[in-house]
């Protein structure tokens, strides 16, 4: 029997992604999915430390994944799926 799992965050978080990765990598029983609500850029990641940076792995590897997006709207919508 196989079940469906989707979890969903903010952004992505480096203490995650190994569990994600985990997962899809060794659990054939589980489908899982990640919905983010953003993946910031390097600015917004700086934000309370002071200068921009980036993590040195890629955060969404390994996982299927899919980003919500705000329309000027204020609607969020699935990118991909809703326009």
């Amino acid at each position: 029997m196989s079940c469906r799992v989707t979890f969903v965050q903010t952004h992505p978080v480096q203490y995650m992604t190994p569990l994600f990765r985990h997962i899809a990598a060794h659990r054939r029983d589980i489908d899982l999915t990640v919905l983010y609500a953003s993946t910031p850029t390097s600015a917004q990641q700086g934000v309370g430390f002071g200068e921009s940076f980036e993590w040195d792995v890629t955060l969404t590897d390994g996982a299927t994944y899919r980003v919500f997006r705000e329309r000027d709207s204020g609607h969020w919508f699935l990118e991909g799926i809703v326009d």
